[in-house]
């Protein structure tokens, strides 16, 4: 096994992976970043809505329906990789009302959710179309897989 040396703490470990104490100071850099983030948003209502039940509920319904899969990236590329959050394609801000409609959630992976939301923010025209991009894309996956109820 090929070894090398963690640039903070000296300590050998093996090639290819992070050190313990990267790894405790990235995730304390993260709950540091949430917890400014949160101390900054405005928006009081959906801040209740995502830390609710009834979003953790659905959340993990969707991600269920889809089979942990980051359809998006499915739908572009043909490769399965696992989601890590759901995404509003209609945000909540403008449609409230559909914040917990299936049609409106489409489960992606950390990676696929900024590249989306990086693109949304362009233009208005641009959101627009990666909207019909997600909605293309669950479309395609309940004709391949089925509307995925009971799944």
């Amino acid at each position: 096994m090929i070894y090398k040396r963690c640039s903070r703490c000296g300590k050998r470990i093996p090639s290819g992976t992070i050190c313990p104490c990267v790894l405790e100071v990235m995730a304390k850099s993260k709950r540091e970043r949430d917890r400014a983030y949160g101390r900054t948003r405005t928006d009081t209502r959906e801040l209740a809505f995502y830390g609710s039940d009834q979003w953790r509920r659905k959340s993990k319904a969707v991600r269920i329906r889809f089979r942990q899969m980051d359809v998006y990236l499915w739908h572009t590329t043909g490769r399965v990789v696992d989601c890590d959050t759901v995404h509003h394609i209609e945000p909540i801000k403008e449609r409230w009302d559909k914040r917990l409609m299936d049609s409106n959630l489409i489960p992606l992976s950390e990676s696929t959710h900024k590249a989306l939301h990086k693109r949304m923010e362009r233009s208005v025209a641009e959101k627009k179309k990666v909207q019909a991009e997600l909605h293309e894309a669950v479309r395609h996956w309940k004709a391949v897989f089925g509307s995925g109820q009971g799944v």
